[in-house]
């Protein structure tokens, strides 16, 4: 009995042992935490009201279940909006050496980058990223070594890969007395754990009979939505990855349920963790996010479109006054609801024995309002009707439709800067990851199956660790040319030198048709190029001013610029097929024709002369109908069909 006593006392002192060793971090845990709780509630409920269930929040739930609230999410649809025009297919940009010497040295270390980012999808993360930060403010990639996983097949083995995960915001916590991420000392990274993979993984926990935590799901970071789990604490630990600054080295330690289980020293100078802020907060290591800016708008709404569908219901089925003395029972005209065809047996006056609550009018002004509120929130998005391509009446004027889509790319271009940070965030810790793991080491990638079916596979000779060290290097990626409204702008900017050359006749032609298809959103684009640089120089020179004068020709109408590019690639092409062709000539042709008809009428009136009618030329002069059939003349009957 004193022996068993005894044991129990060492196994408390041990226990109180490992939390004493813990001490600093709970310290530091509770530090951040306190100082974010504001925070964590904020993301509570800008993500319920992206999602439109801000119902499940305490806050919003009604002790009143017959009234309609609704949430019409007009926020939503002006983030997702905003959210497509600035995502791109590719981040992945190229580490450029800053001196000669050290080519040979980036080159492999870029392709092995490179491999990385595909075999991680770092796209699909930034994608996934900028949605949330859009949302909730903040959002986090997370680098992860896994030191003990085997990666490269049965004959390559190498020892340690990396993964890349998402964390949600609210899993977070920074070093409450930073301004920025760079001046921090330390980050924490929250997460759960079963109890019996703790216990299987963690045999100093089992020794140590650890129960279960004290920590609720909103100290674990689970913010979202008020959910009871308290059925399953006791089956949860509560995680802690603890990441300091420690030496120039980033030092990580691991703890469950305040017990230090792992800790290890990463041979890396920055965090393994990269953070996009949607719009940066002065003063602050946290960041903005456009449904902060939308919430108070898409709350208004809220209300006034509740108002409006509960006096609508009222009227359908009104409140019933029911007088003393009808004889009327007031419980069987509420259990009537309204439904037709109720009889009510009534004593006395039948005028006074049940009358409708009518509800109050909802006033024009309050439908003005609503529109006004739903005007902001495309405003303040960035999604004007202007930029969305949607110009609107004669009211809005050229210039006041460039304001507001300049406007709108100002706002684009911030956060894109914001995402290139992000994005050069992420291939900094990958790199340095890379240079530390893989020193002089034979990486193999595997290609899948080359065009006759045989396995290909990418080799990479890493250099030697004495060539990396210190190695300085400079990444390079400009997402704003990937951007859709760039390209637009691009496009026009080509459109516009094409044609100003060629109206001048300019000696030296800087922009080709080849340069206007390059940058076009065609799929066979470069199949078209090549088969415009096959042709012989004397038809080249005839297609070219066939080209030339229907491209002048209808940018002087006006037609549209992505209609051009169809036609230009299908009298290159030369196929049977032809419908922009077809179309464009058919628009030319219009065009002319009301001009004519202009001019003419204008003749008549005395407003011109009869000989400047006379002296206009039709646009179409010198081309066939069909310019497709005059291209494959160009080409000639003994030319081979180009295809």
């Amino acid at each position: 009995m004193k022996k068993k006593k005894e044991k129990d006392i060492e196994e408390v002192y041990s226990l109180q042992e490992e939390l004493d060793k813990a001490k600093p971090y709970t310290e530091m845990y509770k530090k951040a935490y306190d100082f974010n709780t504001e925070r964590f509630n904020a993301y509570a409920e800008l993500m319920a009201f992206y999602q439109g269930n801000q119902h499940l929040l305490k806050k919003y739930k009604t002790d009143r279940p017959w009234v309609v609230n609704m949430n019409t999410p007009y926020a939503t649809v002006a983030i997702e909006n905003r959210i497509a025009s600035i995502l791109v297919n590719d981040y992945e940009g190229d580490l450029i050496p800053l001196s000669p010497e050290d080519i040979d040295i980036i080159e492999p270390i870029d392709r092995v980058y490179k491999r990385e980012w595909e075999r991680l999808d770092i796209d699909r993360i930034i994608r996934n990223c900028v949605e949330t930060s859009a949302v909730v403010r903040e959002a986090y990639c997370h680098i992860i070594l896994d030191d003990k996983k085997i990666y490269g097949g049965t004959k390559r083995k190498r020892v340690g890969a990396l993964t890349a995960e998402i964390i949600e915001p609210a899993r977070v916590l920074i070093d409450p007395t930073a301004r920025n991420l760079k001046d921090a000392n330390y980050m924490v990274v929250l997460g759960r754990i079963s109890k019996k993979e703790a216990l299987k993984n963690y045999s100093k926990l089992e020794s140590l009979k650890l129960q279960a935590p004290d920590y609720t799901p909103n100290q674990r970071g689970e913010v979202y939505y008020d959910n009871d789990y308290s059925t399953e604490q006791e089956d949860v630990f509560t995680v802690w990855n603890f990441y300091q600054k420690e030496d120039g080295k980033i030092k990580k330690t691991k703890l469950i349920n305040n017990i230090i289980v792992k800790e290890s020293t990463l041979d890396i100078t920055r965090f393994p963790i990269a953070q996009l802020r949607w719009k940066k907060a002065a003063q602050s290591c946290y960041g903005i996010s456009l449904m902060d800016q939308l919430l108070s708008l898409q709350k208004a709404i809220n209300a006034i479109e509740s108002a409006i569908t509960n006096t609508a219901i009222a009227y359908a089925a009104p409140s019933m006054m029911v007088a003393k003395g009808s004889g009327v029972d007031p419980k069987v005209v509420a259990k009537s609801n309204g439904a037709p065809g109720v009889v009510y047996s009534v004593n006395g006056n039948l005028d006074n024995a049940i009358k409708p609550v009518v509800p109050p009018k909802i006033q024009d002004e309050i439908l003005s309002i609503k529109q006004d509120f739903e005007a902001k929130i495309r405003e303040i998005s960035g999604n004007s009707n202007q930029f969305m391509g949607n110009i609107g009446t004669a009211a809005n004027t050229v210039g006041g439709a460039e304001v507001a889509v300049e406007r709108a790319k100002i706002i684009e271009v911030n956060i894109i800067n914001n995402i290139e940070d992000f994005v050069e965030e992420i291939v900094n810790i990958l790199v340095e990851f890379i240079i530390k793991m893989y020193p002089n080491a034979e990486l193999t990638y595997s290609n899948g199956k080359d065009g006759e079916g045989a396995y290909n596979f990418d080799v990479i000779k890493m250099p030697k660790k004495s060539e990396m060290k210190d190695l300085e290097y400079k990444f390079y990626i400009e997402l704003d040319k990937k951007s859709q409204y760039s390209k637009d702008k691009q496009k026009q900017a080509l459109m516009d030198l094409f044609q100003f050359e060629r109206q001048y006749d300019a000696p030296v032609k800087t922009i080709t048709v080849s340069d206007i298809i390059k940058n076009s959103d065609l799929i066979n684009k470069d199949e078209i190029i090549a088969r415009y640089n096959s042709l012989n120089s004397q038809d080249a020179q005839t297609k070219a001013e066939t080209i030339d004068k229907l491209i002048n020709t209808a940018n002087n109408m006006g037609i549209p610029q992505d209609l051009i590019v169809q036609a230009t690639a299908e009298i290159i092409s030369g196929g049977d097929e032809h419908p922009a062709t077809d179309q464009l000539m058919q628009m030319i042709e219009q065009g002319f024709s009301q001009q004519l008809q202009e001019v003419n009428a204008q003749a008549d009136m005395g407003a011109v002369a009869q000989e400047d009618v006379e002296s206009m030329q039709d646009p179409t002069a010198g081309l066939d109908p069909n310019a497709v059939a005059q291209a494959e003349a160009i080409l000639g009957s003994e030319q081979a069909p180009i295809m």
